[in-house]
């Protein structure tokens, strides 16, 4: 079957209509909707990925509040052995009952100057006191074992005829003690 010119004319406008009506089609349908669907496809890849991120910190959450817990109990551990503040008005009371209680009298209580050393801060006290050796042992001994950091440095005994309360067999003890406090 020949075709004569006009239909051939025909047939080459309907097969290159075909054709560009396929190639628009590809190009600004099939093109973009995969390119979409891809970039969907790569957005529900990253969502499992971060699910399963979050379960697994979700099955660590009870882990992680326990260690919280505890971390939060060392601070509040080191706050009481290096408190945030100085506080000479109860580190005074603190002494005095401690003297009250081993029979201890004070000559002389000198606060030093605050010292910043690092993370932290020292604050000296020079302490002349008098009593019996053991007594003086005694409290010496609570100052180490306090919660409080605090130091005794510098001990120099001499022994005394009498203290002030008449008690025979006495020493004078001069020591400087030491009182950390964070700079926190």
């Amino acid at each position: 079957m020949t075709l004569d010119a006009e239909q051939q004319k025909r047939l080459l406008a309907s097969v290159i209509i075909a054709f560009s009506f396929c190639y628009s089609y590809w190009m600004y349908g099939i093109k973009p909707t995969e390119a979409k669907i891809k970039k969907r496809e790569d957005q529900i890849t990253q969502l499992k990925t971060q699910i399963l991120d979050a379960k697994v910190q979700a099955r660590r959450l009870p882990d992680i509040k326990r260690e919280y817990e505890s971390m939060q109990l060392q601070i509040a551990d080191i706050d009481k052995q290096l408190p945030k503040e100085t506080d000479l008005p109860g580190l005074l009371h603190f002494l005095s009952d401690q003297f009250a209680k081993f029979h201890l009298s004070a000559k002389t209580i000198t606060p030093g100057a605050l010292k910043e050393e690092g993370l932290y801060q020292s604050y000296p006290i020079q302490i002349t006191l008098t009593g019996r050796f053991h007594n003086v042992g005694r409290f010496l001994t609570v100052l180490g074992t306090q919660q409080r950091i605090l130091s005794a440095d510098n001990l120099k005994l001499a022994h005394s005829t009498t203290d002030e309360k008449g008690n025979e067999g006495s020493v004078q003890a001069t020591f400087g003690m030491i009182a950390y406090s964070s700079k926190g």
